[in-house]
C-alpha cells in the first residue's frame, strides 16, 4: 500500500503568489532565523490530511467530487499580517486570506470537515483561520522577529480563484515539495 502525505488546499494565482514574494523579500531583511516558503509553495490549507492510503484518498476525492461546482469562483485580497501563536513572538508568520463578498470558503471547509469525519478520518478540531504560511521561525537568536506593521505595503489587489485541489507533501531534506493530485471546480 503506497501511503502519501495528503492535503486539501486552495492553490494561488502566479500574480497573487508573486504579490506574496515581494512581501516575503521585505520581511526577509535582517531575519535568518526564519525558513520562508518558496513561491510554489504558497496556498491556502483547507484541511490537513496526513499520510494515508490509496483507498482512504480515494474516499477523500469522492468528497471533493462532491462538493465540486457547488460554490463558484472566489475573489479575495490580502489582510493582515499575522503570527501563531502572536506576532510579538510568533512561531509562524502569515498573512491572511480575506475573501471578498459572500464567506463560501469557511462554508467549502466546514463542508470538507464534515465529511471527512463521517469517513473517521482526523479532522483538526481547532477553529480553522484563513490564512497563507509566508515562513517558520527556526532560531530565535538569528531572527530579529518584532514585525512593525507599519512598515508593511500588504497588497491590496483582488484575485480570483476557481478550483479547489487534493496536494501530496512530500518531505525532502531542503523543504517539502507540493504536487496536485486532483482539481476540483469551486
Amino acid at each position: 500500500m503506497n501511503s502519501k502525505r495528503l492535503f486539501i488546499a486552495l492553490n494561488l494565482p502566479t500574480e497573487a503568489k508573486a504579490e506574496l514574494v515581494r512581501l516575503i523579500d521585505d520581511l526577509r531583511t535582517g531575519r535568518t532565523g526564519v525558513k520562508w516558503c518558496q513561491e510554489e509553495n504558497l496556498h491556502l490549507t483547507l484541511h490537513f490530511l496526513g499520510y494515508m492510503g490509496d483507498d482512504q484518498a480515494d474516499q477523500v476525492k469522492l468528497l471533493a467530487q462532491s462538493l465540486s461546482g457547488k460554490f463558484g469562483q472566489i475573489q479575495f485580497n490580502f489582510g493582515y499580517l499575522g503570527g501563531f501563536p502572536n506576532l510579538a513572538r510568533p512561531r509562524v508568520i502569515f498573512v491572511e486570506f480575506e475573501q471578498i463578498g459572500s464567506k463560501s470558503i469557511y462554508k467549502l471547509q466546514q463542508l470538507l470537515g464534515q465529511g471527512l469525519a463521517k469517513l473517521n478520518l482526523a479532522v483538526d478540531q481547532r477553529p480553522w483561520q484563513s490564512h497563507i504560511t509566508l515562513g517558520r521561525v527556526k532560531d530565535y537568536s538569528r531572527a530579529p522577529v518584532k514585525i512593525a506593521k507599519k512598515n508593511l505595503n500588504i497588497s491590496q489587489k483582488h484575485f480570483v480563484i476557481s478550483t479547489f485541489d487534493l496536494m501530496e507533501s512530500q518531505l525532502k531534506p531542503t523543504g517539502a515539495e507540493y504536487f496536485k493530485v486532483a482539481s476540483y471546480n469551486l
